[in-house]
């Protein structure tokens, strides 16, 4: 039975997210939540705010309106290091090969 219980917990809520750079609108209207267990892909072309949404999930960006909240906390507008301990964070994709990346000698 807790494991369903748990299962079943809603660990991700965004609800009508919106981020501006300027005048021009990036994000609108996004809202979505997940539960414990559930995986949720995020798809779109170049350019469609992918990207973006993550940097404001993760604090990096702050979001114009809306509401971000983690295990039902709100984490609207708090930055990357005050989320992190709760257990969201994001990697940087570093698109060189092993042979030419500079963290590496030859």
């Amino acid at each position: 039975m807790k494991e369903h219980q748990d299962a079943s917990r809603r660990l991700l809520r965004v609800e009508n997210l919106k981020k501006q750079f300027g005048n021009l609108s990036v994000l609108e209207g996004v809202s979505f939540s997940t539960e414990a267990g559930e995986i949720l892909g995020i798809a779109g072309p170049n350019g469609a705010g992918k990207t973006t949404l993550f940097n404001l999930i993760s604090g990096l960006l702050p979001s114009t309106s809306g509401e971000i909240y983690f295990e039902d906390r709100r984490i609207t507008h708090l930055k990357p290091y005050q989320i992190c301990p709760l257990g969201i964070t994001r990697t940087f994709q570093i698109p060189l090969s092993f042979r030419r990346s500079p963290f590496l000698r030859t």
